[in-house]
């Protein structure tokens, strides 16, 4: 009998026995409840393991590991390959590659390994970004000038913005675990990080000057600082973003309403940022100006703020989760209060929504 038949054989007999509501070990008695073995076969397992195990050699042949795993790099490689090859085939019929029920379409996973997967990566990265911000003052901006405490807002800044040294985000966090917290890190809003990058590594005040017309404009393609401190190119750069800003309805978030040119940013409303940068697309402030401005592609001006925390939530702002008019649920998105409206060239109008339709949409803000 060939290896593949008896796998064959392996897999009907064990589907037959979980059909059955039978130990899949011996086949006799029910397993154990919430197991798949009864409490005999399932002791017997364990212990056999444990013994080679603490052996120190691999518990699935009994040689001496060769690998830095339990198992050795044979039955390493034996298992990796069944893995790879459970996981193909269910990719092939469109099942969940975690459970193997139906998949949800364009996914690798049913709705329910999906939920699962989510709640548990979010939990773990908000306990690793928590204990950052706790190690480097709480979780409150550290600009005095600012104060925000939602924590889609904030972020871990590299103070001397050497930030190519290091990681960033998820890994970042867990770095900063496993280092013991180091100094030269600190919590930031994602508008004054932003900020900070734009002002030359510095952090932005009330009275921070952004553009001006310092030595008339004229002065030549220099390093010829102004008296704020901006060369040519600083100047030319934030004249052209203003100009971006203008194009796209003014310098001034459409969720928040911040106007500080230092916060701001383009949006991708149609959320299909990664598609301009596998296109190269990398300065969209140069792109669209070369374009004149395109109005149909879903782009808006946003505040780092806004832009980073509707990306974190699911595309619904922070600002507005769970702000309806009208008390009961059912009531009106008014002006810059719908990104849907927003998209389809509503902003004028008034669109009639309902919770439910905040929480599949989410187009209500």
């Amino acid at each position: 009998m060939s290896k593949e038949s008896d796998r064959a054989w392996n897999k009907a007999q064990y589907d037959g026995r979980v059909a059955a509501g039978l130990c899949t070990k011996c086949g006799l008695v029910p397993p154990e409840i919430g197991l798949k073995k009864c409490r005999k076969c399932f002791d017997k397992h364990n212990r056999w393991y444990g013994d080679r195990a603490a052996a120190g050699v691999c518990p699935r042949c009994g040689v001496v590991s060769d690998t830095e795993y339990r198992y050795c790099r044979s039955c390493l490689d034996i298992h990796n390959m069944s893995k790879q090859r459970l996981y193909d085939s269910r990719v092939c019929d469109g099942l969940c590659t975690r459970c193997g029920d139906v998949a949800v379409d364009g996914c690798v996973g049913c709705r329910k390994c999906l939920d699962i997967k989510n709640v548990s990566s979010t939990v773990r990265f908000a306990g690793e970004f928590l204990s950052c911000c706790d190690a480097y003052g709480g979780a409150i901006c550290a600009n005095p000038y600012c104060g925000v405490t939602v924590l889609e807002f904030l972020n871990i800044d590299h103070m001397f913005g050497d930030n190519y040294r290091t990681r960033s985000g998820n890994s970042l966090w867990r770095w900063l675990r496993l280092s013991g917290y180091p100094s030269g890190y600190q919590v930031l809003c994602w508008n004054d990080n932003h900020a900070k990058f734009v002002n030359n590594n510095m952090l932005v005040g009330p009275n921070t000057i952004y553009v001006c017309d310092c030595m008339g404009g004229s002065a030549a393609k220099s390093d010829v600082r102004c008296v704020h401190g901006l060369n040519y190119s600083q100047r030319y750069s934030r004249r052209r973003s203003l100009a971006m800003y203008d194009a796209y309805g003014g310098p001034r978030c459409v969720c928040c309403g911040e106007s500080n040119p230092f916060y701001l940013a383009l949006d991708h409303g149609f959320d299909d940022g990664g598609v301009y940068r596998k296109n190269g697309v990398m300065d969209v402030s140069t792109w669209t100006r070369q374009n004149d401005y395109p109005q149909d592609l879903g782009l808006m001006v946003m505040c780092a703020n806004c832009n980073v925390g509707r990306a974190f939530n699911g595309g619904v702002c922070p600002h507005h989760m769970g702000k309806y008019f009208g008390g009961l649920g059912v009531g009106v998105c008014r002006d810059l209060c719908c990104y849907g409206g927003l998209l389809n060239g509503l902003l004028a109008e008034e669109v009639a929504c309902t919770p439910e339709m905040f929480r599949r949409e989410k187009l209500c803000m």
